[in-house]
């Protein structure tokens, strides 16, 4: 196992390896990010063996996507949630939603859980909406997910307009980017319930009053996929506001 000194040496001898400008590239398409050495994923996963939890920051990208992998495969829910507070980028939030397989395995002990790591802040927010697109869009957690969906999107919509009453969020540009990451999770989550049950989805987003934006992305995420037929893209479009 490698001590963080260890570590650090090796990550920087892997981001050599990087193609010239993926570091800059990888930063564009993760602006919130913590600083990175610019470690391709396929090199940073081979070493996942050689670290341990003990030995791991939060000060960069790659020790916090190592971080993820590990607490999924530590099955401890109460590790995972202490580390949700600390995560600020949506590939470290992600991450940590896809290697939480042990989810799937008592699905109504855990959903109440995810619920709650909705602490109010955006990638709290996140981090329970991407796990239960992960997880629980099946068939006994269908009703929930959605609701839950809703219950999250509101708080934040609710937070926004008082922003913008105030006059804290004046432009357009400022309130699509007020809790985007969130708000992004909730038209993703959406997108997979129609994929998955389209009937009961088109008439969430048909009586559920969401706030515009996430009802709006929700169906134009769920229009890109493969699995939906053309004729259930066209019908779900007139639901566009």
């Amino acid at each position: 196992m490698y001590t963080h000194q260890e570590l650090v040496a090796r990550l920087q001898e892997l981001a050599g390896e990087a193609r010239v400008g993926y570091k800059e590239f990888i930063a564009s398409l993760n602006p919130t990010a913590s600083p990175s050495f610019g470690v391709p994923l396929g090199l940073l996963w081979k070493e996942t063996s050689k670290v341990s939890l003990e030995i791991l920051t939060d000060n960069t990208l790659e020790e916090q996507l190592l971080k993820s992998v590990l607490l999924g495969k530590s099955k401890d829910f109460e590790k995972v949630k202490s580390f949700v507070p600390k995560i600020h980028d949506w590939a470290v939030c992600d991450k940590l939603s896809s290697e939480c397989k042990f989810l799937d395995k008592d699905r109504n002990t855990y959903f109440d859980k995810v619920l709650g790591l909705d602490d109010g802040t955006e990638f709290g927010g996140r981090a329970a909406l991407v796990m239960m697109e992960g997880h629980f869009v099946v068939d006994t957690h269908i009703d929930s997910v959605l609701q839950a969906v809703r219950t999250i999107v509101c708080k934040v919509d609710e937070r926004e307009c008082a922003l913008v009453e105030s006059g804290d969020l004046v432009s357009k540009k400022s309130r699509e980017q007020y809790f985007y990451y969130t708000k992004m999770g909730a038209a993703w989550c959406l997108a997979t319930c129609f994929e998955k049950f389209q009937e009961k989805t088109m008439a969430f987003f048909a009586q559920a009053d969401l706030p515009h934006w996430v009802h709006n992305k929700g169906i134009r995420k769920a229009c890109e996929s493969r699995r939906i037929t053309d004729e259930n893209k066209t019908i779900i479009k007139q639901l566009l506001r």
